[in-house]
Protein backbone atom coordinates (compact mmCIF):
# COMPACT_ATOMS: atom_id res chain seq x y z
CA UNK A 1 0.00 0.00 0.00
CA UNK A 2 1.24 3.63 -0.97
CA UNK A 3 1.75 5.78 2.02
CA UNK A 4 1.72 9.62 1.21
CA UNK A 5 3.54 12.12 3.48
CA UNK A 6 1.54 14.81 5.19
CA UNK A 7 2.92 17.74 4.01
CA UNK A 8 2.34 19.47 7.45
CA UNK A 9 4.08 16.51 9.44
CA UNK A 10 7.12 17.68 11.13
CA UNK A 11 8.54 13.85 11.56
CA UNK A 12 11.93 13.05 10.29
CA UNK A 13 12.03 12.18 6.84
CA UNK A 14 8.51 14.50 5.88
CA UNK A 15 8.62 15.07 2.38
CA UNK A 16 10.15 18.49 1.51
CA UNK A 17 11.09 20.18 -1.46
CA UNK A 18 14.41 20.69 -0.13
CA UNK A 19 15.55 17.67 1.86
CA UNK A 20 14.96 13.88 0.99
CA UNK A 21 13.56 14.41 -2.84
CA UNK A 22 11.45 10.99 -3.97
CA UNK A 23 12.84 8.95 -5.70
CA UNK A 24 12.05 5.48 -7.46
CA UNK A 25 13.22 3.66 -5.27
CA UNK A 26 11.93 5.43 -2.05
CA UNK A 27 8.71 4.89 -2.74
CA UNK A 28 6.96 1.53 -2.37
CA UNK A 29 5.34 0.17 -5.47
CA UNK A 30 6.82 1.97 -8.25
CA UNK A 31 8.06 0.91 -11.21
CA UNK A 32 10.94 1.56 -13.11
CA UNK A 33 9.59 3.36 -15.63
CA UNK A 34 9.69 7.28 -15.43
CA UNK A 35 6.11 8.54 -16.70
CA UNK A 36 4.54 5.29 -14.52
CA UNK A 37 6.30 6.77 -11.24
CA UNK A 38 5.44 10.31 -12.08
CA UNK A 39 1.55 8.86 -12.84
CA UNK A 40 1.41 7.25 -9.39
CA UNK A 41 2.77 9.93 -7.65
CA UNK A 42 0.30 12.12 -8.81
CA UNK A 43 -2.67 10.14 -8.72
CA UNK A 44 -1.92 8.58 -4.82
CA UNK A 45 -1.14 12.45 -3.86
CA UNK A 46 -4.80 13.83 -5.35
CA UNK A 47 -6.89 10.43 -3.74
CA UNK A 48 -5.98 12.08 -0.29
CA UNK A 49 -6.32 15.54 -0.98
CA UNK A 50 -2.48 16.45 -0.72
CA UNK A 51 -0.69 18.87 -2.54
CA UNK A 52 1.88 18.20 -4.69
CA UNK A 53 3.93 21.25 -5.33
CA UNK A 54 6.89 20.13 -3.30
CA UNK A 55 7.20 16.90 -5.53
CA UNK A 56 6.05 18.58 -9.16
CA UNK A 57 9.88 19.78 -9.38
CA UNK A 58 11.18 16.13 -9.12
CA UNK A 59 8.19 14.41 -11.36
CA UNK A 60 9.08 17.12 -13.98
CA UNK A 61 12.68 16.72 -14.39
CA UNK A 62 12.68 13.08 -14.32
CA UNK A 63 10.22 13.14 -17.10
CA UNK A 64 11.14 15.57 -19.24
CA UNK A 65 13.62 14.87 -22.14
CA UNK A 66 17.19 15.95 -21.91
CA UNK A 67 18.40 17.76 -23.11
CA UNK A 68 16.20 19.90 -25.14
CA UNK A 69 17.91 20.41 -28.77
CA UNK A 70 16.22 21.20 -31.62
CA UNK A 71 17.83 21.74 -35.57
CA UNK A 72 17.83 24.45 -38.53
CA UNK A 73 16.83 24.87 -40.75
CA UNK A 74 13.85 23.36 -39.55
CA UNK A 75 12.30 22.94 -43.03
CA UNK A 76 14.91 19.85 -43.22
CA UNK A 77 15.35 16.71 -41.10
CA UNK A 78 18.20 16.90 -38.64
CA UNK A 79 21.22 14.53 -40.07
CA UNK A 80 22.37 11.30 -38.63
CA UNK A 81 25.46 12.87 -36.51
CA UNK A 82 23.05 15.26 -34.86
CA UNK A 83 20.63 12.75 -32.28
CA UNK A 84 24.58 10.73 -32.25
CA UNK A 85 25.48 13.97 -30.63
CA UNK A 86 22.72 14.71 -28.48
CA UNK A 87 22.74 11.20 -26.99
CA UNK A 88 26.28 12.66 -25.38
CA UNK A 89 25.06 15.21 -23.50
CA UNK A 90 21.96 12.76 -22.43
CA UNK A 91 24.17 10.07 -20.80
CA UNK A 92 25.57 12.84 -18.34
CA UNK A 93 22.73 14.40 -17.65
CA UNK A 94 23.33 14.06 -13.91
CA UNK A 95 26.71 15.69 -14.22
CA UNK A 96 25.83 18.67 -16.05
CA UNK A 97 21.70 19.59 -16.29
CA UNK A 98 22.03 22.95 -15.80
CA UNK A 99 18.19 23.28 -14.38
CA UNK A 100 19.11 20.55 -11.44
CA UNK A 101 22.00 22.99 -10.23
CA UNK A 102 21.85 25.18 -6.89
CA UNK A 103 21.82 28.72 -7.71
CA UNK A 104 25.02 30.79 -8.39
CA UNK A 105 26.58 26.76 -8.86
CA UNK A 106 26.82 26.40 -12.49
CA UNK A 107 29.77 24.27 -14.25
CA UNK A 108 32.02 26.49 -16.43
CA UNK A 109 32.39 25.63 -20.06
CA UNK A 110 35.74 23.82 -19.99
CA UNK A 111 34.38 21.29 -17.12
CA UNK A 112 31.49 20.56 -19.11
CA UNK A 113 33.93 19.96 -22.31
CA UNK A 114 35.89 17.84 -19.71
CA UNK A 115 33.07 15.53 -18.45
CA UNK A 116 31.90 15.35 -22.83
CA UNK A 117 35.56 14.91 -23.66
CA UNK A 118 36.21 10.83 -23.68
CA UNK A 119 32.42 10.66 -25.89
CA UNK A 120 33.14 12.96 -28.02
CA UNK A 121 36.45 11.90 -29.11
CA UNK A 122 34.81 8.16 -29.33
CA UNK A 123 32.95 9.22 -32.01
CA UNK A 124 35.74 11.51 -34.07
CA UNK A 125 35.62 14.32 -32.57
CA UNK A 126 38.75 16.43 -31.97
CA UNK A 127 38.29 18.32 -28.20
CA UNK A 128 40.04 21.40 -26.71
CA UNK A 129 42.19 19.68 -24.06
CA UNK A 130 43.10 23.66 -22.06
CA UNK A 131 43.70 27.09 -22.90
CA UNK A 132 47.44 26.64 -23.84
CA UNK A 133 48.34 27.17 -27.59
CA UNK A 134 48.96 23.48 -28.03
CA UNK A 135 45.73 22.38 -26.17
CA UNK A 136 43.09 24.44 -28.46
CA UNK A 137 41.41 23.60 -31.51
CA UNK A 138 41.86 26.28 -34.31
CA UNK A 139 40.01 26.39 -37.86
CA UNK A 140 41.36 28.67 -40.45
CA UNK A 141 39.25 31.42 -42.01
CA UNK A 142 41.56 32.38 -44.86
CA UNK A 143 44.83 31.30 -45.83
CA UNK A 144 47.75 33.83 -46.74
CA UNK A 145 51.71 33.43 -47.84
CA UNK A 146 52.97 30.18 -48.38
CA UNK A 147 49.83 28.38 -47.58
CA UNK A 148 49.59 29.33 -44.23
CA UNK A 149 46.18 30.06 -42.08
CA UNK A 150 46.25 34.15 -42.51
CA UNK A 151 42.83 34.31 -39.75
CA UNK A 152 42.16 31.82 -37.38
CA UNK A 153 39.76 31.23 -34.54
CA UNK A 154 39.78 28.40 -32.02
CA UNK A 155 36.60 26.21 -31.68
CA UNK A 156 35.98 23.40 -28.76
CA UNK A 157 35.31 20.73 -30.76
CA UNK A 158 35.88 19.47 -34.71
CA UNK A 159 34.79 16.52 -36.48
CA UNK A 160 36.74 16.51 -39.29
CA UNK A 161 34.61 14.26 -41.37
CA UNK A 162 31.19 15.31 -40.45
CA UNK A 163 32.33 19.19 -40.75
CA UNK A 164 30.95 19.87 -37.67
CA UNK A 165 31.87 22.68 -35.56
CA UNK A 166 30.85 22.39 -31.62
CA UNK A 167 30.98 25.13 -29.21
CA UNK A 168 30.00 24.48 -25.43
CA UNK A 169 28.88 27.68 -23.47
CA UNK A 170 28.19 28.17 -19.68
CA UNK A 171 27.18 31.16 -17.49
CA UNK A 172 25.64 33.84 -18.70
CA UNK A 173 26.30 33.08 -22.23
CA UNK A 174 23.39 34.88 -24.17
CA UNK A 175 23.66 38.23 -21.83
CA UNK A 176 27.37 37.94 -23.21
CA UNK A 177 27.08 38.02 -26.73
CA UNK A 178 28.93 34.61 -26.51
CA UNK A 179 26.04 32.91 -28.73
CA UNK A 180 26.06 36.04 -31.49
CA UNK A 181 30.05 35.65 -31.63
CA UNK A 182 29.79 31.52 -31.78
CA UNK A 183 27.13 32.27 -34.74
CA UNK A 184 29.34 34.53 -36.81
CA UNK A 185 33.03 33.28 -36.43
CA UNK A 186 31.70 29.82 -37.35
CA UNK A 187 30.01 30.81 -40.67
CA UNK A 188 33.71 32.02 -41.19
CA UNK A 189 35.54 28.41 -40.84
CA UNK A 190 37.23 26.60 -43.19
CA UNK A 191 35.30 23.19 -43.77
CA UNK A 192 32.93 23.85 -41.01
CA UNK A 193 29.43 23.14 -42.78
CA UNK A 194 27.32 22.58 -39.70
CA UNK A 195 27.63 24.07 -36.33
CA UNK A 196 26.40 22.72 -32.80
CA UNK A 197 25.70 25.35 -30.01
CA UNK A 198 25.22 23.72 -26.26
CA UNK A 199 24.19 26.49 -23.95
CA UNK A 200 22.57 25.93 -20.75
CA UNK A 201 18.59 25.79 -20.40
CA UNK A 202 18.69 28.13 -17.26
CA UNK A 203 21.25 29.76 -14.98
CA UNK A 204 20.48 30.93 -11.66
CA UNK A 205 22.72 33.73 -10.43
CA UNK A 206 22.12 36.37 -7.71
CA UNK A 207 18.83 36.25 -5.12
CA UNK A 208 16.42 35.52 -7.88
CA UNK A 209 17.87 36.29 -11.22
CA UNK A 210 17.22 33.42 -13.78
CA UNK A 211 18.72 33.69 -17.44
CA UNK A 212 17.06 31.04 -19.53
CA UNK A 213 19.61 30.94 -22.57
CA UNK A 214 18.31 27.74 -24.35
CA UNK A 215 14.91 30.11 -25.08
CA UNK A 216 16.43 32.88 -25.61
CA UNK A 217 19.01 31.37 -28.30
CA UNK A 218 16.06 29.64 -30.13
CA UNK A 219 14.15 32.99 -30.38
CA UNK A 220 17.36 34.20 -32.14
CA UNK A 221 17.44 31.29 -34.25
CA UNK A 222 14.10 31.39 -34.91
CA UNK A 223 14.26 35.03 -35.91
CA UNK A 224 17.20 34.30 -38.34
CA UNK A 225 15.65 31.28 -40.35
CA UNK A 226 11.92 32.97 -40.12
CA UNK A 227 13.13 36.03 -41.68
CA UNK A 228 15.63 34.62 -44.56
CA UNK A 229 17.32 38.66 -44.32
CA UNK A 230 20.45 37.06 -43.12
CA UNK A 231 21.49 33.40 -43.93
CA UNK A 232 24.45 31.90 -42.89
CA UNK A 233 26.78 29.77 -45.26
CA UNK A 234 26.82 26.62 -43.10
CA UNK A 235 24.26 23.92 -44.08
CA UNK A 236 22.65 24.04 -40.70
CA UNK A 237 22.64 24.54 -36.98
CA UNK A 238 22.32 22.28 -34.00
CA UNK A 239 20.93 23.81 -30.75
CA UNK A 240 21.41 21.95 -27.70
CA UNK A 241 19.72 23.20 -24.47
CA UNK A 242 21.51 21.53 -21.33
Amino acid sequence: MLTVPNPESTQKGALSPRKNPPTRDSLPGFTSEKSDWAERVCVAGESRGIRLSSVAPYVNRMTEPFPRWVFYPQSSPPPVWAESLVKVFQDHRDAIESAARKRGVALESDDVLAILRSNLEAQGYSVEKGKGANERIYRPVFFGEYGRPGKSYNIDAYHKDLRVGLEVEAGRGTKGNAVYRDLIQTSLLVDVDYLALAVLTEYRYGSKSVEYSYSVTKDILDAIYGSQRLRFPMKGVLLIGY
